[in-house]
């Protein structure tokens, strides 16, 4: 009935056996860091070196677009100036350039479809006073969320809404015709190409035959048989006083004897003086 006695070395063996173990899992703890420390050494070190690449990469390609884009802007800005030039060419000069504004409603027009002013000024240019006083457009055409026509087929979109009153190109088309409504879709199509900022269009030199927007060499070639006219037109108007000029033989026409007095006997005006 009496409990057997205390083994001490049974307890310190156990104790022992515990540490070992314990020691064990903390080895192979710490080899495991290891090789976790070695790959992510291996993997910074990579990163580092496609870092490197990727720099030089980019500095190679900095070197070829710099001078391609400060090229592209430099053609940019001859291109808007070369416009302007047209434009005042064709102001001054009456007809010589065809032009027309692209993306603006024809007001005179919608006011003969029985539109208001205040009914123009919903579609197109309509402004109130916004935050500090600067004018805010609130017109439809004025939006540039709304977009009233399909993009692949360029088809109306009777359900797009834009403006300050929500109005959409259905509401148009109910109120005040169809063939108001498709104005509106041939202004949106066109500030959509030539004047994306939905300010009140843009005037352009305009190819009439093609529907579209003249090139610049359209325009320099246009304006040299323009120029070509206009030279044959003052050739044939000096061949005309040379022709004139000789008939009087080379001298003034006060002095010298017209052809038809020659023709009658009589002396010419510097002889008769001189007799």
């Amino acid at each position: 009935d009496s409990l057997p006695p205390f083994d001490r070395t049974d307890l310190q063996g156990s104790g022992g056996a515990a540490g070992m173990a314990e020691a064990a899992a903390l080895e192979a703890a710490a080899e495991r860091l290891r090789q976790e420390k070695a790959e992510l050494s291996r993997a910074n070190e990579r990163l580092r070196k496609e870092l490197a690449d990727t720099r030089e990469r980019l500095s190679f390609v900095e070197e070829l677009v710099g001078p391609t884009e400060s090229q592209r802007k430099k053609f940019q800005q001859q291109l808007i100036l070369a416009k302007e030039a047209a434009l005042r060419v064709a102001h001054s000069c009456g007809s010589s350039i065809p032009t027309r504004c692209v993306g603006r409603l024809d007001e005179t027009w919608l006011r003969m479809s029985g539109l208001t002013e205040a009914e123009c000024s919903m579609l197109q240019r309509g402004c109130v006073a916004g935050e500090n006083g600067v004018p805010t457009d609130i017109s439809l055409l004025g939006d540039p969320l709304f977009v009233p026509y399909e993009r692949d087929t360029l088809n109306p979109s009777w359900d797009a809404k834009g403006g300050f009153l929500r109005m959409s190109l259905g509401d148009i088309r109910d109120k005040w015709g169809e063939e108001v409504a498709l104005e509106v879709v041939r202004c949106c199509i066109e500030l959509d190409r030539h004047d994306a900022s939905r300010r009140l269009g843009v005037e352009l030199p305009w190819h009439e035959k093609d529907n579209r927007e003249m090139e610049i060499a359209e325009i320099i070639g246009l304006l040299g048989q323009q120029l070509l006219i206009a030279r044959s037109q003052g050739n044939a108007h000096c061949g005309c006083e040379d022709d004139e000029d000789s008939e009087w033989g080379g001298l003034p026409r006060s002095e010298a004897a017209s052809p038809d007095e020659t023709a009658e006997g009589g002396a010419s005006r510097a002889w008769s003086m001189l007799e």
